[in-house]
């Protein structure tokens, strides 16, 4: 019978065996990943209240900061604020639908590169592109 590659990619062995085989065999991998996770993690609780000041304060001539309004005792929120709640939810959305989009129509065509030239220099670009954002 042919060996058609490590044992976790097979579906046999035993536990200790995938752990040293594939696990390992990533951990490379791994450390990045955690990486972007922990930063996407940091970040995703601010990107509403970013966005929602972003398109209060877009095209108006004076500054004015949502995150101020709303509380108990405070004034209530006013209208460009929850204008601009509505509209970065909206915009959210629509990044999100638009980023599935394209990974549904440019998936199989990366995959069938992978296949041809090997997954690991698009691994490799794959982690270049991520890095920029992370860092910023």
């Amino acid at each position: 019978k042919p060996a058609v590659g490590p044992s976790c990619l097979q579906g046999r062995g035993a536990f200790a065996s995938y752990l040293r085989e594939c696990v390992w065999a990533t951990r490379h991998l791994l450390v990045l990943l955690t990486v972007q996770v922990t930063v996407a993690a940091m970040a995703m609780p601010i990107v509403p209240g970013m966005s929602t000041n972003f398109y209060a304060n877009l095209g108006n001539g004076t500054r004015i900061d949502c995150s101020d309004y709303g509380r108990a005792g405070e004034p209530p929120t006013p209208e460009r604020c929850s204008a601009a709640s509505g509209h970065a939810a909206t915009m959210n959305a629509l990044s999100g639908a638009i980023g599935s989009a394209i990974m549904f129509v440019t998936a199989p065509s990366v995959g069938a590169l992978a296949d041809t030239y090997g997954r690991r220099p698009f691994l490799i670009f794959a982690q270049l592109l991520q890095t920029p954002p992370s860092c910023m």
